[in-house]
């Protein structure tokens, strides 16, 4: 009786371990896993960044850990990828873009979306995305931004290009005081969609993987407070008011050869310029 007991034990472990060889080598399946880098890090900018200009670009890179546990090839496919701000910070945006920078293996090429990625059993994958952030041109001492959108109401152009002086430095003011009071600046939803276990309905599970992106600016930070302490407008408004002031003397110097012509080939009376030297004068002033 002990024995038949024995025999039944052995039996039934050695179909267990039949069923889970079989299960292991062609039962399983696909089984894709996807994990991702818990942060995308903004690493700290160069002095060099600073010589130029304030930089208005941002970048930081993360990475995508696609796995096949199974025993079958397998895909998976990138649909889409967005960056979601946090709040305050879409204030400074300009725009943002994250690209799929890598891929590792050599079986797949593409980096367009949506990007399918074949992954044979028991294999993997690593894709490294790129982001980058560009912040409102504002904030440089430059012009290259539309004027339009600040309201600073004045008549007088030297008046205007002060109040334009303080308009930046205080938008500067407030990107570096943001960037004190919040290491995280937004996160990057990677929509996924991969192949099901069983292929039952549709063929693909779909997923959204969440990346929070930080920044780590310590010393980037010192060279935004340093850019404020030595904040000029390039050109300075001495120059502009120099630059405007030799344009309207070139216009003056042009419109007096104009008349000079009118005056001298034409007719006043016939052209209905009996009023011409009032009119020249008006336009001078």
């Amino acid at each position: 009786m002990v024995s038949m007991n024995v025999a039944a034990i052995f039996s039934g472990f050695a179909l267990f371990i039949s069923f889970l060889t079989l299960w292991l080598t062609h039962l399983r399946g696909v089984v894709i896993a996807l994990s991702a880098d818990e942060k995308c890090k903004m690493p700290e900018m160069s002095l060099d960044e600073f010589k130029q200009d304030i930089p208005t670009t941002i970048r930081g890179t993360t990475s995508l850990f696609v796995l096949n546990k199974g025993n079958r090839t397998g895909a998976m496919k990138v649909t889409k990828i967005d960056f979601v701000t946090v709040d305050g910070f879409a204030n400074f945006l300009e725009k943002d873009d994250v690209s799929i920078q890598s891929i590792e293996s050599h079986l797949n090429h593409s980096t367009t979306l949506p990007m399918t990625l074949i992954i044979k059993d028991g294999s993997a994958d690593l894709i490294t995305m790129a982001c980058t952030l560009k912040l409102n041109p504002v904030i440089t001492r430059g012009y290259d931004y539309n004027l339009e959108n600040i309201n600073i109401g004045s008549n007088d152009l030297r008046d205007l290009l002060m109040k334009l002086f303080e308009y930046k430095k205080e938008r500067l003011k407030e990107f570096m005081n943001f960037l004190r009071s919040h290491e995280k600046i937004g996160k990057i939803a990677i929509s996924c969609e991969y192949t099901k276990r069983w292929l039952r309905g549709t063929p693909f599970k779909k997923k959204i993987v969440t990346v929070y992106v930080v920044h780590s600016y310590k010393e980037t930070i010192k060279y935004y407070e340093d850019a404020l302490k030595k904040y000029l407008l390039d050109p300075t408004p001495k120059e502009i008011i120099k630059s405007v002031l030799s344009e309207i003397d070139r216009l003056k110097t042009t419109f007096n050869k104009c008349c000079e012509e009118i005056e001298h080939h034409s007719n006043k009376d016939l052209f209905g310029f009996s009023e011409f030297d009032s009119i020249k004068s008006r336009y001078i002033d």
